[in-house]
């Protein structure tokens, strides 16, 4: 803090309230309800919500690139209009999706399959390990997803365990999308006409 104070004397402080940030971001997801049924939040600053990304017969692929980034805009023009500026991501997975967003700095629609070259050079800190296994990473001397990547996947599991295991799976653009819990109310339902 009073670093950031010799830096930035007008600085603001606010007090983290870990509970009404989730409680808010759980509030933010059900505004995207109007993208799809199934949203989550992702504490404790993201917001995942599967859009679908199957080809349909009779579909061209130009086509389903300009769904997915009319979905996008219309994401990011929602969560502007309630005050949240956001980066939003469409990716095959929501941990992909979240590293561009968090990384990357820019909205943007990942193509089908694209995963590891959209990761390939975000630094390693990108893939949200946690401090030890990091640590022994960066302790090879490798500083990107993309050298990470190209490590030989029987070595990662037995020096790193699972957690390893699913950060290379990841790295090399091999996810499994994960199923969203269809976002539900637990409040009761309510409706009113003038």
């Amino acid at each position: 803090l009073a670093a950031a104070r010799a830096l930035i004397p007008e600085v603001e402080i606010e007090i983290l309230d870990r509970a009404a940030e989730i409680h808010d971001l759980e509030e933010l997801a059900a505004q995207l309800l109007r993208i799809s049924p199934s949203v989550a939040a992702m504490p404790p600053d993201s917001l995942v919500a599967e859009v679908g990304r199957t080809h349909r017969t009779g579909h061209r692929l130009g086509d389903v690139a300009g769904r997915e980034r009319a979905i996008l805009e219309r994401t990011r023009l929602r969560l502007q209009n309630l005050g949240h500026s956001a980066t939003v991501v469409i990716a095959d997975d929501p941990e992909t999706a979240q590293a561009i967003a968090r990384w990357g700095g820019e909205s943007l629609v990942i193509p089908p399959g694209e995963g590891r070259t959209a990761l390939a050079e975000l630094p390693l800190d990108a893939l949200g390990l946690p401090e030890p296994e990091l640590a022994f990473l960066q302790g090879l001397g490798l500083q990107f997803i993309r050298e990470f990547a190209a490590l030989p996947s029987a070595s990662i599991a037995t020096r790193m365990g699972a957690i390893g295991v699913a950060a290379h799976t990841m790295a090399r653009g091999e996810s499994h999308p994960r199923l969203i819990t269809p976002w539900t109310e637990q409040r009761p339902m309510m409706l009113s006409q003038d």
